[in-house]
């Protein structure tokens, strides 16, 4: 039979004053009685001590109420205090859902994540379910890190929640993509970057078969790559994080162009072979963090080698560009996206746009 939860916790101490009362006891008393110590005694009186199995035991005695009634009195105190704690840590928690953007809460609503509508415990609970914490300091620990708003420009602040978001989602995708026996292994996944640089001319003509040989040949090496559509307010290309043993990799179908998917694939596949397992790397335009360039400087090199970048920039015609990527071994689309980032010639030739399926850009 359940007991009524109140809205206060009573402690044992309150029931054995009003049982010394009752039988006219004083403490000293009882503590001759019970081998106690006054101390002790004024302890669990002030709720600053609790009753154990042997208290309980010595007030059977010398009380009278058996100690199964002390040691659910103590019981009962500790779950009450306990959930009172947590209420209470609630009600601050509430204001935190008064920082995630309405985009999001629908955004969550609308995958099924999310069911209450109210600001309430109940959707916040919901969202801490989603972000996999127990509690809001748990997020905060994470995501209030100040190595990763280093990392980051000004937008991060202000939209901290969104890339969360974007990476949670990213999160879970990890978990139908990889085998939990499979683990990184960094040897077979520089062989799977080569292969894929060499077959991209080939596959690029197919965008649905190219991703989808990018993601199954990642994930032979134990490495998760998920295309998570873009969000509100995380203006982000892709992000690299480890969970365990095994690499995630997050690409944005931002533009909704594949060249700029495949040039943020090998930005984050730099991370993996490179950096360390404990941090989060975000790809964004125009970073200034070392990492960052770096990676943009791997990619760009495994593409096209940054050499042929004058030669590139005196292509003129569709024709040119064809013809230039098929003596270098790579997607029209690529060589396109290298002309405009180079010219910022962004309106020509965009026949050569591949874009990325729709089947890849909804969550």
């Amino acid at each position: 039979m359940s007991r009524l939860i109140a809205d206060y916790a009573v402690s044992p101490g309150e029931v054995l004053k009003d049982n010394l009362d009752a039988l006219d006891m004083s403490r000293k008393e009882l503590s001759q009685r019970t081998g106690l110590t006054e101390q002790s005694i004024n302890r669990i009186l002030k709720a600053k001590q609790p009753i154990t199995p042997i208290t309980a035991l010595l007030f059977e005695k010398a009380i009278g109420a058996p100690a199964n009634f002390w040691m659910n009195l103590e019981s009962n105190y500790q779950e009450d205090i306990t959930r009172l704690a947590i209420q209470n840590k609630q009600k601050n928690d509430i204001e935190w859902l008064n920082t995630i953007p309405t985009s999001i809460l629908k955004i969550l609503r609308d995958n099924e994540i999310t069911k209450t509508k109210t600001k309430n415990h109940d959707l916040l609970n919901e969202i801490l379910a989603f972000f996999g914490v127990a509690s809001v300091e748990a997020w905060k620990s994470f995501w209030d890190n100040p190595e990763i708003a280093a990392r980051c420009n000004s937008k991060f602040e202000t939209h901290k929640i969104s890339l969360a978001t974007w990476v949670r989602f990213g999160e879970l995708k990890l978990r139908d993509i990889l085998d939990n026996d499979i683990e990184y292994n960094r040897s077979l996944f520089q062989k799977t970057i080569s292969d894929l640089r060499d077959n991209l001319y080939i596959h690029a003509q197919n965008p649905t078969k190219l991703i989808t040989i990018m993601i199954d040949k990642c994930a032979q090496s134990g490495v998760a790559l998920t295309i998570v559509p873009n969000i509100p307010k995380a203006p982000w290309h892709g992000a690299t994080k480890w969970i365990g043993n095994k690499a995630l990799i997050i690409l944005s179908p931002r533009q909704n162009r594949l060249d700029s998917l495949i040039f943020s694939f090998f930005h984050e596949a730099c991370h993996v072979l490179n950096d360390g397992k404990k941090g989060l790397y975000i790809a964004e335009d125009n970073s200034t963090d070392e990492k960052e360039i770096r990676a943009d400087n791997y990619a760009s090199e495994i593409l096209l080698p940054q050499k042929y970048n004058k030669a590139v920039i005196q292509l003129q015609s569709v024709v040119e560009i064809i013809n230039f990527s098929i003596e270098h071994n790579i997607p029209p689309c690529v060589t396109l996206g290298r002309y405009q980032h180079l010219t910022r010639k962004f309106n020509i030739h965009n026949k050569l746009i591949l874009t990325i399926p729709d089947n890849f850009s909804k969550l």
